[in-house]
């Protein structure tokens, strides 16, 4: 039973990551893509289907760094969790910056 609601939380996860990218995608697309280049902006989904191509086409696989053995399983994992979605925060709040202080 363990082993299924692991599975279904790394499922849970994942979907969550690609619909938090998809929704930021959207936002800078809309931010920068649409008044420089006059393109459509994006829906949600539309941006959740490219950031998912654009996941999916580029290398993302594992650094040569080793593992810390100091760090449980669940340490190691939720750092990895906290960098999918952290790391699409600061890209928003760093565009959110470009596009308020200098556009």
């Amino acid at each position: 039973m363990s082993a299924f609601l692991i599975l279904l939380g790394t499922f849970a996860i994942v979907i969550g990551a690609i619909a938090w990218r998809g929704y930021v995608l959207s936002i800078i697309w809309s931010w920068f893509m649409v008044p420089v280049f006059h393109l459509p902006e994006l829906m949600v989904a539309q941006a959740i289907g490219i950031a998912a191509v654009v996941s999916f086409l580029t290398n993302h696989g594992t650094t040569n760094t080793p593992k810390d053995p100091e760090k449980s399983a669940i340490e190691q994992a939720s750092e990895g969790v906290a960098q999918v979605f952290i790391v699409p925060l600061g890209t928003l709040f760093l565009c959110w910056i470009l596009k308020v202080w200098f556009m």
